[in-house]
């Protein structure tokens, strides 16, 4: 790997080394504060327009330990009962401008959806299992009787054979043809192309009351059925460990990476994650956080991607929380000069009486070898504002106002039709709107409305949508 040009760059980069040695975190990237927090006010819970993303960078990677995933138009589980199921079902009407996500040559399109789903879950002592499934069969206007089906299913399980022993298995699906359901506006991939997300994590944990030592196993298919696209096979094994105090809390993790592509380098990858946590007041903490990333592809130069940030978290008053970390990231690459950019992570959150806001701004380089859009290493820029009214306001109706705004700018050139050249820049608007109804007990009417605004530097990249749905769902609680 090439040094960083100067004697400042060298400290940097032997600084990100250290820290990212150091053990300090249970999860790659992970930002968990660790000041108490308060019980947030109650706000009637409704199914998302969009599932989460399956494989962000992050901890969520490894998803045996995270909550079960929301899926498209299905609800989300509220009961904490024993043992519970669910029935439900959504038809919905939705209407874009520019179904194709283009520049020019725009075309509208109605489309209508019918999900049916199913919903279940085990809460034992030593036992559990949550799993949501929900097909998806829609019908758009030009071509009524040639019919397509997504797939959404998510899973989690564990088990527990001794009081200090979890054993885990998680499985995640997509399947579909409307690229929005990644839920990433700023995706290089658009238009109606179907892809397929499957991943799979099997896990075991030793965990006592002050710490954890974890070991797990991940393997993740994407494939792209746009003509060309660069599909891929990863297994990643990784190992975390953490220690617990009443004041300081210090883990890390491990992870080893072997990516496959289609048309893309197949790789090796090493990545060391960090993260201390100490506790200034019941209110407040502070945290470092680094991580290190080095890639070894066979046939194109190696790279490295790191970062260290320093900051804290806290909580606002009651109901209202508070983080931020500032720091430095580096990207360097094989035979050129490494570059070195702020880092910054801020997150707000904060309930009232009728309504809560969370806001979120971060700016680090990303690497993207993983998702299901590969684009190599970006310097990546997001901003975002949510504002969600509760049933306090309105009674039986909520509505949700979001913002957000992304910058990626590319720093390697990728192959492929969702491929992308170095030293593109892209920007994406995305603003949305959501009102939802409670008719009767388990029927709700929703009525959404989403534009997206993409600029670039690559003018094939350029599109423009707005997109209007009005939907029903129905949820039946059969025990």
């Amino acid at each position: 790997m090439p040094s960083a040009s100067g004697l400042d760059r060298r400290w940097i980069l032997v600084l990100l080394s250290l820290v990212a040695l150091w053990p300090l975190s249970p999860a790659q990237g992970q930002e968990v504060p660790t000041a108490p927090q308060p019980a947030a006010p109650t706000v009637p819970a409704f199914p998302p327009s969009l599932p989460l993303p399956l494989t962000p960078s992050g901890p969520e990677r490894w998803v045996t330990e995270t909550p079960i995933r929301a899926l498209p138009l299905a609800p989300p589980a509220v009961t904490a009962a024993p043992i519970r199921a669910q029935l439900f079902l959504t038809v919905e009407e939705e209407f874009t401008d520019n179904t194709n996500q283009t520049r020019d040559n725009r075309k509208s399109e109605f489309r209508t959806s019918i999900a049916p789903g199913f919903a279940a879950g085990i809460e034992g002592a030593q036992t559990s299992l949550n799993l949501v499934y929900a097909p998806r069969f829609f019908f758009r206007s030009d071509r009524f009787d040639d019919p397509k089906v997504d797939h959404d299913l998510t899973l989690r399980s564990g088990w527990s054979p001794s009081p200090f022993v979890r054993l885990s298995l998680a499985e995640d699906l997509v399947k579909s043809s409307d690229f929005r359901y990644v839920q990433d506006p700023g995706t290089r991939r658009t238009g109606t192309a179907a892809y397929l997300t499957n991943q799979g994590t099997l896990g075991a944990a030793y965990t006592p009351p002050n710490g954890r030592i974890g070991l797990s196993y991940s393997n993740v298919l994407q494939r792209n059925d746009a003509p060309g696209a660069d599909s891929s096979l990863t297994h990643t094994m990784r190992t975390d460990g953490q220690v617990t105090g009443p004041r300081l809390s210090l883990g890390g993790s491990y992870a080893l990476t072997r990516g496959e592509f289609d048309i893309s380098s197949p790789y090796w990858e090493h990545s060391l994650d960090a993260r201390a946590t100490r506790v200034v007041t019941p209110a407040v903490s502070a945290v470092l956080s680094g991580l290190f990333t080095y890639h070894d592809p066979e046939k194109d130069p190696n790279l490295m991607v790191g970062r260290v940030r320093l900051g804290g978290t806290g909580t606002l008053g009651q109901y209202g929380s508070l983080g931020a970390e500032v720091g430095v990231g580096v990207f360097a690459q094989q035979n050129e000069s490494a570059k070195v950019r702020p880092s910054i992570l801020f997150t707000w959150t904060q309930e009232f009486a009728v309504f809560s806001l969370s806001a979120r701004l971060q700016q680090d380089y990303q690497e993207n070898f993983q998702q299901v859009t590969n684009t190599g290493v970006t310097f990546a820029r997001s901003a975002g504002l949510v504002l969600t009214s509760s049933g306090l306001l309105f009674r039986d109706l909520t509505a949700t106002l979001r913002a957000s705004w992304g910058e990626n700018s590319f720093q390697q050139t990728i192959p492929g039709p969702g491929g992308v050249a170095a030293g593109t820049v892209d920007r994406t608007w995305d603003l949305g709107a959501e009102i939802r109804y409670l008719i009767v007990r388990g029927l709700s009417l929703v009525l959404g409305y989403t534009t997206t605004i993409r600029t670039s530097t690559d003018a094939t990249a350029e599109f423009l949508e707005n997109r209007v749905r009005l939907g029903l769902t129905y949820q039946y609680d059969i025990f």
